[in-house]
């Protein structure tokens, strides 16, 4: 279920920002090794922005996982966001900024790298945005 959880958010977030998902498919696997940042980053404004627009999406999702799951009587857990830059350990394994969103399961943890909305737009050629702030 989390790798499927993981490809609904990569679609979702390519089509919100106006991509072809076939063009992404068709280069996943051409994608070079990005470097790997340690410690506290500090965001730009535009991440930061990012940063938030992707909370908000995730917040949406929560608010409907979580009235779905009280109608069948059941408790949603809530996923911790994770931002990282180029690669993150994860309890599912080490995972390239390459790989896109993703849910690992095990942790309960939805790891996003911002860099990846950047290549979106730069490598192919999705012009839209994510929600913002109001």
């Amino acid at each position: 279920m989390g790798g499927g959880c993981g490809l609904i958010i990569i679609v979702l977030i390519f089509a919100l920002l106006g991509g072809d998902p076939i063009a992404l498919l068709e280069q996943v696997g051409t994608t070079t090794a990005p470097t790997t940042q340690s410690g506290p980053a500090t965001l730009s404004p535009e991440q930061d922005e990012l940063s938030q627009s992707v909370s908000v999406v995730l917040a949406d999702t929560e608010y409907v996982w979580n009235e779905l799951f009280r109608q069948q009587g059941r408790q949603y857990r809530e996923p911790t966001l994770v931002l990282f830059s180029g690669s993150v350990q994860s309890a599912c394994g080490y995972a390239l900024a390459a790989s896109g969103p993703f849910y690992c399961p095990p942790d309960q943890k939805v790891y996003v790298d911002l860099a990846f909305y950047e290549e979106l737009k730069r490598r192919f050629g999705a012009p839209g945005t994510l929600p913002r702030l109001t």
